[in-house]
């Protein structure tokens, strides 16, 4: 019985990866890195990670999310040097999404007490609608200075060998935003791979060529 056994080299990760696709090892997005990565990406990279590094929501403005790069095995650590990121052929970086919101409950219970008080005060005073949005406003600033952010992270597993990124969210806002940030942190597009554009890949790193999957025809499994 003759052995198959993976494709080498460059076709061996995509196979791999497709495979961990396939019987849902993995969920999540992948992307492909368009772009010359230096073969010594460390200090440049590590430079990079540092101006997006993840900072968080300054308590007295009026910003309700942070993101930026962190270390997913220890995300109060601010060393983002290469070498603590890097595991085997791949880095793996950390993207924190900080957000911090006003219970809408909360902040409608704060304006019902606040005018109650006003009519208490001033019995049968019309509060015009101008004031009441004026207080919900202060009630709401105030409420948001006072939240605690809620923090999330989700890991971005770069394939070095293999020029391929796999991000652990299938959001497509945090897709899109992980997108954003990878771009202006090392200057390298992403492209989302999908099952086709994997197996396409795979078919051209085996030198079948480019377009061999759409040349391909259906095989008829039916009994006769």
């Amino acid at each position: 019985m003759t052995s198959h056994s993976p494709p080498p080299t460059l076709a061996r990760h995509l196979w791999l990866e497709a495979v961990m696709i396939l019987s849902g090892s993995f969920s999540g997005r992948r992307h492909r890195v368009e772009g010359k990565t230096p073969a010594k990406p460390g200090e440049q990279f590590a430079k990079a990670l540092m101006r997006h590094a993840f900072v968080p929501i300054d308590p007295a403005s009026d910003k309700t999310r942070a993101l930026g790069w962190v270390n997913p095995r220890a995300i109060l650590d601010e060393d983002l040097r290469w070498d603590r990121l890097a595991l085997g052929p791949h880095v793996v970086l950390g993207l924190r999404i900080d957000t911090r919101k006003v219970s809408r409950t909360m902040l409608r219970a704060r304006l019902d007490q606040v005018l109650a008080e006003r009519r208490r005060e001033k019995p049968g005073a019309r509060i015009p609608r101008e004031e009441r949005l004026r207080i919900a406003k202060a009630l709401e600033t105030e409420m948001l200075v006072a939240a605690t952010p809620s923090t999330a992270i989700q890991e971005v597993w770069w394939n070095l060998p293999a020029s391929t990124v796999w991000f652990s969210s299938s959001s497509a806002k945090l897709n899109d935003e992980m997108t954003d940030l990878f771009e202006r942190t090392f200057g390298l597009k992403l492209v989302p791979l999908g099952p086709f554009t994997l197996a396409e890949a795979h078919t051209e790193a085996a030198g079948k060529g480019g377009g061999a999957l759409e040349r391909a025809k259906p095989t008829d499994l039916r009994v006769r």
